[in-house]
């Protein structure tokens, strides 16, 4: 799986708030990210993937 690497901006309270979920899980913070987009966002990835061709 190939991955491509963004920016994005999180309040003080959503890093805290991530950061702790991570090593909660011992996963990294951008585990717990994709994993969040995956299951929130299920049926506009298809979408995504057909307008992206």
């Amino acid at each position: 799986m190939a991955f491509v690497r963004v920016t994005i901006h999180l309040t003080d309270e959503q890093h805290r708030l991530l950061k702790a979920e991570a090593a909660r899980r011992g996963m990294s913070m951008s585990a717990v990210l994709r994993e969040l987009v995956d299951r929130e966002m299920p049926a506009r990835r298809d979408d995504a993937a057909t307008a992206a061709r």
